[in-house]
């Protein structure tokens, strides 16, 4: 075992004494610690401690396993604190280090251990497909030990499909399915998950809302937010009254022109990863002018607090209008407001 230019030895990290810690030079530009076995060893989970009586100062790492003659990056993640447990891809090696890249003052170290986790844990992860206004389409890991995999023709994805890399442009209407797997490990995935996303709303407008909370919440929301496709930006109905505020809700969107609808689109709002006042119940209404409704959709999204990824509500027949009215009738939890982030339509 190795590390930076330490001052405290970086033996410290494994002897398990909780007043010993390993800490680099204050001016170490990317510290580190490099570990060393006999012989290669198993292992897709880290557990790491700051010595936090000097408080929290890792605000972003990397874990690398030495393969084929170089590093290669197998899990990040941000802060650590009193423990961050990581879950990582599988990985076989004789070496592996921590990269602290990101600290506020020189990382202290007080413990680093590494486990070979059963695959139960490590598929514990969640994944959701997320696409921005400029079409750009990021899928989402809670697991960062899942290889992710995905088609853009609504088949479904396999071990032979589009491995995920990174955010890419996806400007058309199309359904997306990914699913996670367990690298090495046969048979270890989780189901896949799909998205639909509509056709282009450059030309949409707001035309009425029967609540728009005052609070922009430093300007990630407002009604107008309906039409940017980020799920980080909502229409909320948030109040200090909550007769106002509790559901029922609605909103009219103007598409700028009669549309021949096949689907809706619901896009949900998930704040710091947990979601909240997310619409379950709700109706989709059209009409030729913004007067004459036609109800042509309702329902329920069903498990949507546990699984709150984008829905699509397809219909039996494809239905004209120009207007479409959204209801939000019921929020999970029975929350006192509701939170959307997107709404859309696939068109015939």
């Amino acid at each position: 075992m190795r590390g930076g230019a330490a001052c405290f030895c970086a033996a410290h990290v494994l002897d398990g004494n909780a007043e010993t810690y390993w800490a680099s030079d204050d001016d170490a530009e990317t510290p580190e610690l490099v570990f060393e076995f006999a012989e290669p060893v198993k292992f897709n989970v880290l557990s790491i401690k700051e010595h936090i009586a000097l408080g929290q100062r890792v605000d972003a790492f990397a874990v690398d396993a030495w393969k084929d003659g170089q590093w290669t990056e197998i899990g990040a993640a941000t802060s650590i604190g009193n423990r961050r447990v990581l879950i990582l891809r599988n990985a076989e090696s004789s070496k592996f280090r921590v990269r602290f890249t990101q600290c506020s003052a020189c990382p202290a170290i007080q413990e680093i251990a590494l486990y070979r986790a059963p695959i139960g844990l490590i598929l514990g992860g969640k994944l959701a497909i997320l696409r921005n206004k400029e079409g750009v389409v990021t899928i989402r890991s809670s697991n960062s030990g899942l290889t992710v995999r995905y088609t853009t023709d609504g088949s479904e994805p396999n071990e032979q499909s589009t491995l995920y890399t990174g955010p890419f442009k996806f400007a058309q209407s199309g359904t997306i399915k990914a699913f996670g797997s367990v690298e090495n490990e046969e048979g270890a995935q989780i189901p896949s998950v799909s998205a639909t996303f509509g056709m282009d709303r450059s030309g949409w407008s707001v035309v009425s809302v029967s609540l728009d909370s005052p609070y922009d919440n430093n300007g990630v929301a407002g009604v107008e937010k309906l039409l940017d496709d980020e799920p980080e930006t909502y229409w909320h109905t948030y109040h200090k009254d909550k007769s106002l505020s509790a559901p029922p809700h609605e909103v009219v969107l103007d598409m700028g022109r009669a549309v021949n609808v096949a689907a809706f689109t619901f896009q949900p709002h998930i704040g710091e990863g947990v979601p909240y006042a997310i619409p379950d119940k709700y109706q989709f209404h059209l009409s030729p002018d913004g007067k004459a409704w036609t109800l042509a959709a309702e329902g329920e999204f069903a498990n949507i607090k546990a699984s709150p990824g984008m829905r699509s509500v397809s219909l039996a027949q494809p239905m004209a209008g120009r207007y479409m009215k959204f209801v939000a009738l019921h929020a999970i939890d029975d929350a006192n407001y509701i939170v959307v982030a997107g709404l859309g339509v696939v068109e015939a």
